[in-house]
């Protein structure tokens, strides 16, 4: 396996930062499958213009349904 390269010298954690590198890093893991499902989704959204039923604008149903910033969606969708 190959070693990683630091920026930074390597320092030890105390017992509570390694069990709290360990919980965050689990809840990343379990996130990151919901993180590129919001993605997909959006995309297939926009791509069939599913929000025509009550929105003209992809950016409108965006900002409107999810009080999401076009920014951060198109994140997603790439992302994704």
């Amino acid at each position: 396996m190959a070693k990683l390269k630091r920026s930074v010298p390597a320092e030890k954690l105390t017992t509570e930062e390694r069990r709290l590198l360990v919980q965050r890093e689990k809840e990343i893991e379990r996130s990151k499958n919901a993180f590129l499902k919001l993605g997909q989704a959006l995309a297939e959204i926009q791509q069939k213009r599913l929000h025509r039923a009550t929105h003209a604008t992809f950016e409108s149903y965006l900002r409107e349904r999810w009080k999401l910033e076009k920014s951060v969606a198109y994140g997603l969708i790439a992302a994704a």
